[in-house]
């Protein structure tokens, strides 16, 4: 567990990232990280899940989730993955990208 430095925000910080079936609502894998962002978690919990369920894996995440690197793990196991792109963001005063 993070403890945040920020005397205002004097709280735990974590991210949990689970896997949930479908059929029964039922979580079937999870990960407890350290980690802001959700990037190069969708393939680790996945693969898991489906050795788990022993079935065919389809997966749908929100655009956090999204890399090529990772859909691409996930594609090499047999485990088809939907995560939109996150739209890139342009400055409207210089033009600069920003992320």
């Amino acid at each position: 567990m993070q403890i945040s430095k920020e005397p205002e925000k004097d709280r735990a910080q974590y991210n949990l990232q689970t896997d949930v079936d479908s059929k029964h609502s039922l979580i079937v894998n999870y990960e407890v990280s350290w980690d802001v962002v959700d990037i190069d978690h969708l393939s680790k919990i996945t693969i898991i899940a489906k050795e788990t369920l022993k079935t065919e894996k389809k997966v749908f995440a929100n655009a956090g989730y999204y890399d090529s690197l990772d859909i691409k793990r996930s594609q090499d196991n047999e485990i088809i993955s939907y995560a939109p792109i996150l739209a890139q963001k342009i400055s409207k005063k210089k033009n600069v990208h920003l992320l």
